[in-house]
């Protein structure tokens, strides 16, 4: 996932120029605000347009007996030829073979289910590590800040604090779902904090020459 980050990096260059504050505490504060703008932004997705974006609708299959004598009736995704080329780059990305028919087969129903349960953990599960290692105050209460995402994709989701000796910060979304729905939202969240970062400092800076034109 690639957002444009020059326009945000020039205004927080900007930033720190007229500043009192710690650089390293400039750069957190930015990032922090970053994550919770670019998760309020970041829409649930509704399980039925994952469905309809990745398949052509679902077949019943016959399964196994039951021990009533009955017979199991599941229900099993026809995908779309997307899904086919998301696993083949994926696995191509980690050096890994290609499938059979067969082993295509069980990945395909496997990325489709796990796209329709992870949509939830996109925004504010999917940020929450981030945020916390940032400094934030995470999303929710102190109960359920960190409920369930560690059995989730999100799992992997972290930040790193920019110091005065490294003046990055990191902030990562592991969420699946992130690459379909989190990418805009973060991009308009970046732009927001540059044009708020650059609103700031006009201000600042006007003020500045208005008690300037006045002692003059």
């Amino acid at each position: 996932m690639k957002v444009d980050t020059r326009k945000f990096a020039s205004a927080l260059r900007l930033a720190i120029e007229h500043t009192s504050s710690e650089i390293p505490d400039v750069i957190n504060k930015a990032a922090i605000d970053v994550i919770i703008t670019a998760a309020k932004l970041t829409r649930k997705a509704d399980p039925g347009r994952i469905e309809q974006s990745l398949t052509k609708g679902v077949i019943p299959v016959t399964g196994r007996k039951k021990k009533d004598g009955s017979v199991a009736i599941k229900n099993v995704f026809v995908p779309k030829p997307i899904v086919y080329m998301i696993i083949n780059a994926n696995r191509r990305r980690q050096g890994k073979p290609g499938l059979n028919n067969s082993q295509m087969s069980k990945a395909a129903q496997a990325l489709i289910r796990k796209r329709k349960q992870a949509i939830g953990f996109t925004a504010y599960a999917g940020w929450q590590k981030a945020l916390l290692d940032l400094g934030g105050h995470g999303f929710g209460s102190s109960k359920t800040k960190m409920q369930g995402i560690n059995n989730t994709s999100a799992r992997g989701g972290r930040g790193e604090k920019a110091t005065s000796s490294r003046m990055i910060a990191k902030m990562v979304n592991t969420a699946t779902a992130c690459e379909i729905y989190g990418r805009i939202p973060l991009q308009e969240a970046l732009d927001i904090k540059e044009r708020d970062i650059r609103q700031h400092v006009k201000e600042k800076l006007d003020g500045i020459c208005r008690q300037a034109s006045r002692n003059y």
